[in-house]
């Protein structure tokens, strides 16, 4: 099976950080409904450590 890739995109320098730590956390909310095991502190700690924040 091939991997599958999701983009999220966001508006560049005028998008605040807490705009899109939300959307991460709305992310995994939805794959934890679809029955995909996402721990929303980790989705948010390898978020935040992308972005050098």
């Amino acid at each position: 099976m091939r991997g599958k890739v999701l983009r999220i995109g966001h508006m560049g320098y005028t998008a605040s950080i807490n705009a899109m730590t939300n959307a991460i956390v709305a992310l995994a909310k939805a794959l934890n409904d679809l029955g995909y095991h996402v721990k929303i502190g980790d989705a948010i700690e390898a978020f935040l450590g992308g972005v050098g924040a």
